[in-house]
């Protein structure tokens, strides 16, 4: 059978000799040729090629090998982009001054005069025996690096437990923290509503806005890690102290349960 369609002759085989996809391919309709046009780009197949069943099959097999290739490719920088990530981290962990075995940081932090040294000083008549040592007046890396080195001789190699007073105050301090002294075990910050601070401590909203946008960022990023308790400052003091000592015992317990 001879057809003419768009300046070119086809010759076809017999119709005995086609399968029922390729005869509906060369349908003389108008419409059939405007969905036969639509099928063939998608099989990515010359039109005029007679043995279009074939070339679909040969396709396939090329598109599920480019498919095989390309996961195999996804599959191998996946698995060195893990490794690298791994590396760093390894890399990192290992400039610290002093490893997870030797320090841990409970740091208290959040807004000033929010009774964070009262609840220090609890914290150590509590747990002063079991080795928490409160570290006040520390504003900056040097202090703390001293107060650490301090702590580490009298420990003589046991592991060291201080309870920072209002350091870091922010989340930079807090990154320089970990990248060289050593990692901060948990923070407990001390929240107040603004019309609470101005009110007990005097100052303006100007100032609270100033210490809310240090404070933000130290306060959202711990807690993808969970390890930062909350605590509401403006209640009364003794009851702020009973939330506090029942947060710190939970988070001290699941340290001691290497769950941090």
């Amino acid at each position: 059978m001879i057809i003419r369609r768009a300046g070119q002759t086809l010759r076809l085989p017999s119709t005995s000799s086609l399968a029922s996809p390729t005869r509906s391919i060369y349908s003389t309709s108008t419409r059939s040729r405007t969905n036969t046009k639509v099928h063939a780009a998608s099989q990515r197949i010359p039109f005029e090629n007679g043995n279009a069943w074939s070339n679909t099959v040969g396709n396939t097999a090329i598109a599920l090998a480019s498919l095989l290739a390309a996961t195999c490719l996804l599959n191998t920088n996946t698995h060195e982009l893990k490794l690298e990530a791994k590396q760093n981290k390894e890399s990192g962990a290992a400039s610290t001054k002093y490893k997870k075995d030797d320090v841990s940081l409970l740091c208290l932090i959040g807004y000033p005069q929010s009774g964070k040294t009262t609840q220090v000083e609890n914290l150590e008549n509590k747990w002063g025996k079991d080795g928490w040592k409160a570290i006040k007046n520390v504003d900056s890396m040097e202090k703390l690096e001293k107060a650490i080195e301090e702590a580490r001789k009298n420990d003589k190699g046991k592991q060291s437990s201080l309870l920072i007073d209002g350091f870091p105050r922010n989340w930079q301090e807090a990154q320089d923290v970990e990248k060289k002294l050593c990692e901060i075990f948990a923070f407990a910050y001390f929240h107040m509503d603004e019309d609470e601070w101005t009110k007990r401590t005097g100052k303006s909203k100007d100032d609270y806005k100033k210490i809310e946008n240090n404070l933000k960022s130290l306060r959202e990023n711990p807690r993808e890690k969970g390890n930062i308790l909350e605590i509401v400052a403006g209640w009364p003091k003794d009851e702020v102290w009973e939330m506090v000592e029942a947060k710190i015992e939970q988070i001290i317990e699941l340290r001691e349960m290497g769950e941090l």
